[in-house]
């Protein structure tokens, strides 16, 4: 199909759905109430939705008519890749964003050995190598049979719902019709598809031209708490069950931020935050850490900020936050959050008895101004006088809390250095990352899962979504498997 043939048709769809529009309009000007009128605008969208849809799907049909681009895709992938051989023209079906399907011939590449009758043999291939390829189709930034558009709508509604039936619900609604277990398999493969490009790009990372080169940045690492779903694997399968059941552990997601402040500590609400997580070690958090600070530049940043709860697993990796970024130590400050140590102040308060409840209110009002004009010795020396009765174990362990973290709660001068003492923005990022949504008391999660769905609503929640999809597609408008 040429150009001249293309706009033949699409005038004639534009042609053939204006006589349904004006049909839906003139029957408009008789709404009178709220019922008719919500009805109007919904049957008006529906139609230009639906003509949307077959309009892309000419355009589709026209692109894939071109047999020498769909050529260039497959030499392009035969030079990259020896081990494949061409299997002809297969069909391929699309999902468009307007819930429309359509149909092309394409050229289909496969490892040599595919198709043969040895299973065995052909199972091993796809081991290896991977199951076969549409080159042309993967040129549009088509996967898993949707279009670009379609895989980011889908994806971003799956982890912005509240289940994935809300979800499925919410894409019927726009007219994409889907079945729950197809919702959910395509945003795992696209979370797939988006941590592999995020590796690949925090691997290489230069950071020279980072877009948080020579500003003011913080770093704040905190943990939540989600369900596992983990099978059981033996014993016998209760009477009048089909199941063995699972047990459902508590484990830790990771989750951090990364943002930039101006000159009176306060968050520059003109740059958009990094938020991510990983179900993995706090190793792993380090690495991702790194990572998107030398993409960011942060090794050329004016000062680099460190704050957190002071859990050991982030104070035992600050040094190798500093090498693996490259920046100068004299930039970098460690800080405990002030709210934390408060907290710490009132558990050591609780645990000394035969102290009246206002008595423990004006000794923790006391010391919580001591720390916040930075006397944090005077806090310790208090305390260790009052270590002594029957919970003398607790209240070391709290003070020793404040001994360790010493050189990290000095709040008067963090004020004075126009730093933040708070780590509210991490905390904000667990309740709306992980306990709005991975966090109920009838959600459990596979290992399989877990990670993806982590990675895509932290980045749905910086309000950076568009950025990181555009970055998967491009990175994947390249032959992929199918």
């Amino acid at each position: 199909m040429r150009r001249d043939d293309l706009r033949i048709q699409v005038e004639g769809k534009v042609t053939s759905w204006m006589e349904e529009i004006k049909k839906i309009a003139l029957g408009g000007l008789d709404a009178r109430d709220p019922r008719a009128f919500y009805d109007v605008e919904l049957k008006l969208l529906a139609v230009f939705r639906q003509m949307g849809g077959e309009v892309t799907a000419l355009v589709v049909d026209c692109i894939f008519e071109d047999t020498q681009w769909q050529d260039e895709a497959v030499s392009i992938v035969k030079s990259a890749r020896k081990d494949l051989r061409a299997l002809g023209y297969r069909p391929y079906k699309i999902h468009l964003l307007s819930g429309n399907n359509v149909e092309v011939s394409t050229p289909y590449l496969a490892p040599r050995g595919e198709g043969k009758t040895r299973i065995r043999k052909a199972r091993k291939l796809k081991r290896n190598h991977g199951s076969g390829m549409f080159p042309a189709v993967a040129a549009l930034g088509v996967s898993h049979h949707c279009t670009p558009a379609l895989m980011s709508d889908l994806a971003r509604q799956v982890v912005e719902s509240s289940s994935e039936e809300e979800a499925r619900q919410s894409l019927a609604r726009r007219g994409i019709d889907l079945d729950v277990k197809t919702v959910w398999n395509l945003a795992n493969l696209f979370a797939i598809d988006s941590m592999q490009v995020r590796d690949e790009r925090l691997q290489s990372a230069a950071g020279d031209d980072g877009e948080f080169r020579g500003k003011r940045i913080v770093v704040a690492p905190d943990g939540g708490r989600i369900r596992m779903r983990k099978g059981k694997k033996r014993g016998r399968i209760p009477k009048g069950k089909k199941r063995r059941g699972f047990e459902a552990p508590w484990q830790e997601p990771k989750v951090f931020t990364i943002y930039v402040i101006d000159s009176a500590g306060k968050r520059d609400r003109n740059v958009l935050p990094i938020i991510d997580g990983t179900m993995g070690d706090a190793d792993d958090l380090v690495s991702l850490i790194v990572g998107y600070l030398r993409l960011l530049g942060a090794q050329s940043a004016e000062k680099l900020v460190i704050i957190g709860d002071g859990a050991r697993w982030i104070w035992d990796r600050v040094e190798k936050i500093i090498e693996g970024v490259g920046i100068d130590p004299r930039k970098v400050t460690t800080i405990v959050d002030f709210y934390h140590a408060v907290e710490h102040l009132q558990k050591f308060a609780e645990q000394k008895s035969g102290w009246s409840e206002q008595f423990r209110k004006q000794w923790v009002t006391k010391n919580r101004k001591l720390l916040r004009k930075g006397k944090v010795i005077d806090v310790i020396t208090t305390m260790k006088g009052l270590v002594e009765g029957r919970n003398t174990k607790t209240l070391k362990t709290e003070m020793r809390y404040f001994v360790k973290n010493a050189s990290r709660m000095k709040y008067a001068w963090f004020k004075r250095c126009g730093l933040p003492i708070g780590s509210g923005a991490v905390e904000s990022c667990i309740r709306r990352v992980v306990n709005l949504r991975m966090k109920s008391p009838t959600t459990y999660w596979k290992d399989e899962n877990a990670e993806g769905f982590l990675h895509l609503r932290s980045v749905y929640k910086s309000g950076r979504w568009d950025e990181a999809f555009l970055q998967t597609l491009e990175t994947h408008a390249q032959p992929v498997a199918a």
